[in-house]
């Protein structure tokens, strides 16, 4: 029996954490959510979770870890560097858009500032990701390097 996809959200924002949230429950999504307040949160639900995500969502800015440092320790990885990571953030600094593609992100997307745009994004990057991406399966029983 094949598990739902699950996507890791990582977001600091407890606002942009509650609009993706009501975008998932108001659809019909078949998958799993999961949310981290910044990077080092993130990677210890990495580490304990039985189930592999199969993208993670991450913003940029953040305290403690921000996005592109867990980017950077994702990529480096062997366990996580071929797992998806979209950058999803506020910021259309061409510099950071320039870097996060540099450092391995599978997109960079820029947060809309309205739920209905968020919304469609939100149905967007889950048909893509679970409909149209083909993604690898991975055993789950190796940690974080």
């Amino acid at each position: 029996m094949a598990t739902k996809p699950l996507f890791l959200i990582v977001d600091d924002d407890a606002d942009d954490r509650d609009l993706l949230n009501l975008a998932y429950q108001e659809g019909s999504y078949q998958c799993d959510l999961v949310f981290a307040e910044d990077g080092r949160e993130a990677l210890k639900l990495l580490e304990q979770s039985p189930v592999r995500p199969s993208v993670m969502l991450v913003d940029i800015n953040m305290p403690g870890m921000n996005g592109l440092e867990l980017l950077q320790k994702l990529k480096s990885s062997a366990r996580w560097k071929g797992m998806p990571v979209v950058m999803l953030t506020t910021s259309n600094n061409p510099r950071l858009i320039h870097d996060a593609y540099s450092m391995g992100a599978n997109s960079y997307l820029v947060k809309p500032d309205n739920y209905h745009t968020l919304s469609s994004l939100w149905d967007a990057l889950y048909g893509f990701w679970t409909n149209t991406a083909k993604l690898p399966t991975y055993a789950v029983s190796q940690g974080v390097s």
